[in-house]
């Protein structure tokens, strides 16, 4: 019996791909003046938060999956 790692759901390529449409999109609609600029300073600072509160969940379900498995095992 095999026993393979679990993956991810999304691919790794789709955080580039996003990150190259965020260029675009700063690049041709947002035109570069003083607030465009601050707009595309937070378009990636919420990409950021988002991928931090995905880090702190899987880090959260690694303890919660660890703390279970004693659990069960010494029933």
């Amino acid at each position: 019996m095999s026993v393979r790692a679990p993956t991810s759901v999304m691919p790794w390529w789709l955080f580039l791909v996003t990150a190259i449409a965020w260029l675009l999109i700063s690049l041709i609609v947002l035109r570069f003046d003083v607030t465009s600029i601050a707009a595309v300073g937070a378009l990636p600072g919420v990409i950021f938060l988002m991928a931090m509160f995905r880090g702190f969940t899987e880090i959260f379900l690694a303890f919660e999956v660890r703390r279970l498995s004693k659990e069960l095992t010494t029933v």
